[in-house]
């Protein structure tokens, strides 16, 4: 690993593991929050390298460094509107961002690599760890994981609007940290699941909270119904990963959301 000493840009975003810093014009830097183990700087980019070797549109990987004793990764700086961004900016466009996230999502799927860990593996591993459920429904919870299917394809992780960037040579994908494999209708319940609980940002008013809400819903159904028409997901499928996929968000401690998934575990396996 080595160290960097260039002063940091501007803090251009925070993500729950990392604080994202221009660095020059072309790259960003990507330093490891305090309480994160140092390994997932190194994880990622192996992750990222690995992706990229499929032929998914993502950053390229420059060095993984350290700043001031904290790994720290540098990426590619993609120029761009995040699609959410794009959303924002112009809602009249919700219906064809909203298919073109799912078709992102179904050539994932399609996309055979095996130097991942199973999705299956990460989610029980999650599920251990969340205080808010008792034994008796992590028993139960870890019980259903253990009979859904294993194969599948590539999936992200986290695979939401605020991931994907609009570049000049096409949609990017970033942040694969929690890339696995396995199948698609798990990542696509992640998806979904966060379209529908994540509350809208508190910085905006009252009125916009409530139009976002209320876009989100309609851009959450569109994104789902093209998805299952690429991929031939059913509905069954796709509902019996909500559950586990609820149970393990829950350990993401995400403010806001913990009744709605709670709410989720106990309609999917009570």
């Amino acid at each position: 690993m080595n160290t960097h000493k260039t002063a940091l840009g501007d803090l251009l975003a925070q993500g729950r593991t990392t604080d994202i810093y221009a660095l020059g014009r072309d790259a960003v830097i990507k330093v490891l929050r305090s309480g994160f183990p140092n390994e997932l700087i190194q994880i990622e980019a192996d992750k990222t390298r690995a992706v990229a070797a499929m032929g998914v549109p993502v950053p390229r990987i420059l060095d993984v460094t350290a700043v001031d004793g904290r790994p720290a990764l540098i990426v590619e700086r993609v120029e761009g509107d995040s699609l959410v961004t794009r959303l924002l900016s112009r809602p009249q466009r919700m219906i064809p961002l909203a298919r073109l996230l799912a078709d992102m999502h179904a050539d994932l799927a399609a996309v055979r690599i095996e130097a991942l860990p199973s999705i299956k593996s990460k989610l029980a591993q999650r599920i251990g760890t969340v205080s808010a459920l008792s034994a008796d429904v992590k028993q139960l919870a870890l019980s259903h994981l253990s009979r859904l299917p294993e194969n599948g394809g590539l999936c992200h992780g986290d695979f939401h609007p605020g991931n994907v960037i609009l570049s000049a040579r096409g949609p990017v994908i970033i942040d694969w940290l929690d890339a696995t494999r396995g199948p698609g209708a798990a990542d696509a319940a992640r998806s979904h699941l966060l379209l529908s609980v994540a509350p809208p940002p508190q910085d905006l008013g009252p009125a916009l909270r409530a139009a976002v809400a209320l876009g989100r819903t309609l851009f959450g159904r569109t994104y789902l119904a093209r998805y299952r028409r690429r991929t031939g997901v059913d509905t069954d499928a796709f509902a019996a990963w909500t559950p586990v996929i609820a149970a393990a968000r829950l350990s993401e401690g995400i403010d806001g959301e913990a009744s709605h998934l709670l709410a989720m575990v106990e309609r999917g396996i009570g």
